[in-house]
């Protein structure tokens, strides 16, 4: 399984659809989607992405600004 995760500055709504869309197609795969919203500095959006990256080697992060 595929761990997505989606950062966003605002709640993520817009990010969220296109990862959504993307997804379909990729019909065979599992995903798993992980979404943190507000994500405004920095040093947040490198302590997340730590976390994501111990949490599994197939990880696939997105920022949207």
């Amino acid at each position: 399984m595929v761990i997505i995760t989606i950062y966003s500055d605002s709640i993520g709504d817009t990010v969220d659809a296109v990862m959504q869309a993307a997804l379909h197609l990729f019909d065979n795969q599992q995903f798993s989607i992980k979404r943190y919203g507000n994500v405004r500095h920095e040093d947040e959006l490198r302590k997340l992405m730590k976390e994501a990256a111990q949490q599994s080697l197939e990880n696939f992060g997105f920022f949207c600004v």
